[in-house]
């Protein structure tokens, strides 16, 4: 989608989810893959390798579901873990023991966990579960989440949403009607956010 008004994508390594530069360069391990994909040199070069994408239209003229699209593989995957956490919002206020909040806390993140204190819009009434076994739910619901919003959006933005996400593991969307909500509420947090 080019023309008036649009901005040509030019991808750098950095944008894109080190799962696909890690297929793109299996001999060299993961690490290595990290360092590379920080290095300002050969960004743009090994993404290219990856593939193209279609131009967007200016951020501007994205719509908010969009706008996440743009953001870092990082900020993404954080997104996921806000989603999942008001998943499981009712499972999260019932997790008041301090050292099971701690686990929470360094396996899905506190702004997560506080988040799904707070906007736990949870159609499941997930059980109260060992604290590994939640923020495996939790992760495993975001990313549900993430796919049921990555189907949701215009071609060009589904493809750069597509770099951004992990290229293998990626559960089944989860159904519209009860990620909708969620995908709104963590669209609403982090919409007034700058944009890196």
């Amino acid at each position: 989608m080019s023309g008036p008004g649009s901005d040509p994508v030019r991808l750098r390594a950095d944008m894109v989810h080190p799962s696909h530069l890690e297929a793109l360069l299996p001999a060299l391990g993961p690490a290595v893959v990290l360092r590379l994909r920080g290095c300002s040199r050969l960004s743009e070069r090994l993404a290219s390798r990856i593939g193209s994408i279609s131009a967007l239209p200016s951020a501007a003229e994205a719509t908010e579901a969009e706008r996440l699209a743009l953001r870092s593989p990082e900020r993404i995957e954080e997104a996921g873990r806000l989603m999942g956490a008001a998943w499981h919002g009712r499972a999260l206020q019932g997790c008041i023991d301090a050292g099971i909040v701690a686990e929470l806390d360094a396996r899905i993140g506190r702004a997560a966990r506080l988040f799904g204190l707070r906007a736990g819009l949870a159609s499941a009434d997930t059980p109260v579960a060992a604290p590994g076994a939640l923020a495996a739910a939790v992760t495993t619901d975001g990313l549900a989440c993430l796919a049921a919003w990555r189907k949701a959006l215009r071609h060009p933005f589904r493809q750069l949403a597509s770099l951004k996400l992990p290229r293998h593991g990626l559960p089944p969307a989860a159904p519209a009607g009860q990620a909708d909500p969620i995908i709104a509420r963590v669209l609403q947090e982090v919409a007034d956010e700058p944009r890196p």
